[in-house]
């Protein structure tokens, strides 16, 4: 069975609502960020991947981000600072499962 694309919009649609309504603000279509200091941001992105069974799957990806140390960052490496991407820490939500990830 084939994924139907609009399936895919209307779980997007119901994701941004719900984020936006606990306070994040979409970045994108997969990114959403959420004000904790004046320059550290929350952040929250969304892989998607099309399964071989055509299901679709979403693996969220969460991190702060740091605006000075990206823009240091970015500066340093000569690159263009941009005011979401990336996130200076992150993981996948996944590998806090219990017993997946292990430091």
């Amino acid at each position: 069975m084939k994924l139907d694309k609009s399936k895919v919009e209307i779980a997007f649609s119901e994701i941004k609502n719900a984020m936006e309504g606990i306070g994040f603000k979409r970045r994108s279509q997969e990114i959403y960020t959420h004000p904790i200091t004046k320059n550290v941001v929350g952040w929250v992105g969304l892989n998607r991947k099309v399964a071989a069974d055509e299901s679709l799957e979403i693996n969220p990806v969460i991190g702060v981000r740091h605006q000075e140390v990206e823009k240091m960052v970015a500066q340093l490496s000569g690159v263009e600072f941009h005011q979401y991407i990336p996130p200076s820490i992150s993981i996948p939500l996944g590998y806090l499962e219990k017993g997946k990830y292990a430091p």
